[in-house]
């Protein structure tokens, strides 16, 4: 996930949240101007003509399907970010095992080579015959490790 799509990516999510937040303050707004309105066709209902009470009872209906559309909106958007987040998650996961099973491969060949490179390797007189064994035997443990990785189905 790097280069210009994962900047691109960003970008996207980013206005996707905004855009959330946006939809979250035209429903505040407009659950609290149905309320406002709703409460004034309470009162109107005995002191205005009907024509205004239908234009305020028009008006609180706008604003309930206003805020209704913003609910919709907001959902289908709450998903898209989850299906996102599930994704990166996945993807994460994918990475950690891999990075866990590098780790496990090559965790006895460091504690090898930790022993074995201060005692094997010396400037005055270097064993190549003891290099040469320790190597293979490294590559065996390697090999055994992946071997076994294997069977446990992590690779």
């Amino acid at each position: 996930m790097s280069g210009p799509s994962s900047g691109l990516r960003q970008a996207i999510l980013e206005q996707l949240f905004q855009l959330r937040h946006q939809l979250l303050l035209i429903r505040t707004a407009a659950s609290l101007s149905r309320e406002v309105f709703a409460g004034r066709a309470t009162v109107a209902r005995s002191s205005v003509s009907p024509e205004r009470l239908a234009i305020i009872e028009d008006i609180t209906d706008q604003y309930e399907r206003l805020s209704r559309l913003c609910d919709a909106e907001k959902v289908f958007l709450d998903q898209v970010l989850e299906f996102h987040q599930a994704r990166t998650v996945t993807k994460m996961n994918v990475a950690m095992e891999r990075l866990a099973l590098i780790a496990a491969v090559l965790l006895p060949v460091t504690a090898i080579s930790s022993i074995y490179g201060m005692n094997v390797i010396v400037n005055g007189r270097t064993d190549f015959a003891h290099i040469a064994v320790v190597l293979v035997f490294m590559g065996v443990v390697v090999a055994l490790m992946l071997r076994w990785a294997k069977r446990q189905g992590w690779w």
